[in-house]
């Protein structure tokens, strides 16, 4: 029953998804994720490359820790509370200045409503999150913009714009149903 419910929730996802990514990186001319959090991964389900000859590796169905990274932190910073105190404790044990500045960082976050990282994951690359939500305080996943550095240089707060207005395309979308 879990599993088919984990079925139906990603295709629901992926199909109200697709449409609003492929015009977001045509608009940009970058690679855009679908990324989820699943048992303290970020997994992306989906990706749609962009066009030039210079473009980010992270490729559908990679993983890595849900703790660096601009896809990380915006859904780590919108998991329910315990959730996010369970993966920060458990990745971050001992360290008590690296977790107060994650908290501040997550703060942050949740507050602007997107997350921001160069460099985190792949030396080069910047990176904008922005959560998708199917109800109020329910984020089911992230949009993730990725640029190399030097392409997003100059153009960040455009990239930040028309993902976050993607994001909020796509939360609508899932609202609807």
């Amino acid at each position: 029953m879990q599993l088919a419910w984990g079925f139906d929730h990603t295709s629901y996802l992926l199909s109200n998804s697709q449409v609003e990514m492929q015009k977001l990186a045509l608009l940009c001319g970058e690679s855009v994720g679908l990324m989820v959090a699943v048992n303290n991964q970020v997994i992306c389900l989906d990706m749609v490359e962009s066009q030039q000859s210079l473009r980010c590796s992270f490729s559908k169905g990679r993983s890595q820790p849900l703790l660096r990274g601009a896809s990380a932190k915006a859904l780590l910073a919108h998991l329910p509370e315990l959730v996010a105190n369970d993966v920060i404790a458990g990745q971050l044990s001992g360290q008590a200045k690296a977790e107060q500045r994650l908290r501040e960082e997550l703060a942050k976050i949740r507050t602007q409503g997107y997350a921001v990282s160069e460099g985190e994951v792949d030396m080069g690359v910047w990176g904008v999150s922005v959560p998708i939500f199917s109800k109020p305080d329910h984020m089911v996943g992230c949009i993730t913009l990725m640029a190399p550095a030097t392409r997003a240089d100059g153009r960040q707060q455009e990239l930040i714009l028309a993902t976050t207005r993607t994001a909020s395309a796509i939360s609508e979308r899932l609202k609807l149903y």
